[in-house]
């Protein structure tokens, strides 16, 4: 009996800061309290109405605080008194306090706090600070073994605060080596390329149902009115995914995430808008009580007889495990693929990068066709390539319907981005087929390159493709808004488009105007406040393509 208790003492002991079920977990709920709240939550302003319904529920202690509280309402007497912080800001970023701000981040390094960030709060000080973090020990530990004790570190985009970020941009966090044992990680930018706030409904998808977070949900559901936030998401690959949100015009975003960080946790939960009622909604508040409940401040560090993970390290565990399982069903449907098919994913492989490659074999897995299939060549047909970005990716499949018994259509392996990408990448793109008519665009991701230099590249893009003896279509690049968070204007890409068509009328190449025949449909063809288009957009441009390449096909006729 005594060596019974001796063993329960040292576990009470090193578990300091998990608490038994009968205990209570104290809350605290950090909001900005922005005006515009009292439109979706009355006299209650957003946090307060969080507040009052966790109130409601057993087992939990509940304090409210904003950002005009002394010391901002993270005084040490209210963070050391607390399992966990849920945070709520969007306006006052910059206003947040940076030494209140760091007492968070350490108490949550140091298994003491939990942290709920709440939609806009991807932004917040603490949030910011803890990704950071988590980046860099992900870095450290992804370098090889036996250079991290001795290398020396260097940290770009310390304060990502309202910068924006480019669908093209490159994802961060990323590292990358110097001269020696010099390593460079630029750290995440904790924001998104694409956003609307226009009410339009999301459909919540619940990835893992047996996780704590998803528990009472149901698999599938719908938010009635939300903004809009569009991946990818520049923060550290989280441990764990528990939902994800899609939108009808197409936009798909990681909506439930965890990340240990340190020896703590957080969690962050992206639906939200200070204008619509959602933490009035059932599931939103089910979310978070069941976070509050479930992290780690409050879990044992076992795994239940359902395979639910209790931490982030499982959660891991359990990602790795999905992640090789996906592989290894990938590879498997590989194997069992002719050698052209087999040719075809390696060349995907190589060109696809970490964002579309994954996607990509979800795909195929499940059997979805997609802009990048597989085109079984019929050698009674002409063959037409299609080169360029997210756009052209997006209307491929509408081309290929238009062109159904007509033309073998195929893809570029990429969202081919700028041309000095394509200058790097046109020989793969471009393989050991024989084109008939090559229909191609680079214009969105070289909104922000000198003209100059964009003339330059396209015109040693043309020169190369007409070595293949195809007929060229150069599609004119497609409206894109204005928007100096991005850097970029509306006139940008009139000026591309003018400059590139002068240069396809010097080398005789067909021009389809896509940009014209686009822009008096903008409205309700194109998402807002982004260079995307919904469903009828791209079936829109996929005929237009298709009517033009059919047109110039014509003209190749004996």
């Amino acid at each position: 009996m005594r060596s019974i208790l001796v063993v329960l003492s040292i576990f009470l002991l090193t578990r300091a800061n998990v608490l038994t079920a009968s205990e209570t977990i104290r809350v605290l709920i950090w909001d900005e309290q922005q005006p515009e709240q009292r439109q979706a939550y009355g006299e209650k302003l957003l946090g307060e109405t969080l507040a009052a319904h966790l109130a409601t529920k057993p087992g939990l202690s509940v304090r409210t605080v904003r950002l005009d509280d002394a010391d901002q309402g993270l005084d040490d007497s209210m963070i050391n008194t607390a399992d966990v912080l849920i945070f709520w800001c969007h306006r006052r970023v910059k206003d947040q306090d940076d030494a209140r701000a760091e007492a968070v981040v350490k108490r949550v390094m140091d298994g003491k706090l939990s942290l709920v960030a709440l939609h806009s709060a991807h932004w917040a000080k603490p949030f910011v600070r803890l990704m950071q973090e988590r980046s860099k020990a992900d870095a450290s530990k992804a370098i090889p073994e036996t250079e991290r004790a001795t290398a020396e570190w260097k940290y770009l985009n310390e304060n990502p605060y309202y910068k924006g970020v480019k669908s093209d941009t490159r994802l961060t966090p990323f590292y990358e080596k110097g001269e020696g044992n010099v390593w460079t990680l630029t750290l995440p930018q904790c924001v998104f390329p694409a956003w609307r706030a226009d009410a339009a409904p999301s459909h919540v998808t619940t990835l893992l149902p047996q996780h704590g977070i998803a528990k009472g949900l149901p698999a599938t559901w719908d938010i009635p009115q939300t903004e809009m936030y569009g991946e990818p998401f520049h923060v550290p690959e989280p441990d764990e995914v528990i939902f994800e949100e899609k939108w009808d015009k197409g936009e798909r975003f990681r909506s439930g995430c965890v990340w240990q960080v340190g020896k703590g946790y957080v969690f962050y939960f992206r639906p939200g808008h200070e204008t619509y009622p959602i933490y009035k909604q059932a599931e939103p508040l089910r979310v978070i009580e069941n976070a509050v409940r479930w992290l780690p401040t409050r879990a044992v560090s076992t795994v239940t007889k359902n395979g639910e993970p209790t931490n982030a390290e499982e959660a891991a565990a359990q990602k790795a495990k999905a992640d090789t399982l996906l592989e290894t069903q990938y590879q498997t449907l590989v194997a069992k693929l002719s050698p052209e098919q087999q040719a075809w994913e390696r060349v995907l492989q190589s060109q696809l990068g970490g964002f579309y490659l994954p996607i990509h074999k979800r795909d195929k897995i499940a059997g979805r066709s997609t802009a990048w299939d597989f085109v079984q060549n019929n050698s009674n047909l002409p063959s037409v390539l299609l080169v360029g970005d997210s756009v052209s990716r997006g209307y491929t499949q509408a081309v290929r319907k238009g062109l159904a018994e007509k033309a073998n259509v195929y893809r570029a392996p990429a969202n081919c981005g700028p041309t000095a990408t394509g200058i790097k990448n046109i020989d793969v793109w471009l393989g050991e087929g024989k084109w008939d008519v090559i229909h191609f665009n680079f214009g969105i991701h070289d909104r922000n390159t000198p003209m100059a230099d964009y003339t330059q590249r396209l015109e040693q893009l043309v020169e190369r493709m007409k070595i293949t003896g195809a007929k060229l279509v150069w599609a004119t690049t497609t409206p894109i808004p204005d928007d100096p968070s991005k850097q970029q204007t509306a006139n940008s890409i009139v000026e591309k488009n003018q400059s590139a068509s002068e240069l396809m009328k010097k080398h005789g190449v067909v021009i389809d105007d896509l940009f014209a025949a686009i822009t008096p449909h903008l409205s309700e063809m194109q998402n807002p406040n982004d260079v995307h288009f919904n469903a009828k957009g791209y079936d829109f441009l996929g005929a237009t393509v298709a009517k033009s390449i059919e047109s110039v096909l014509k003209e190749k006729q004996p």
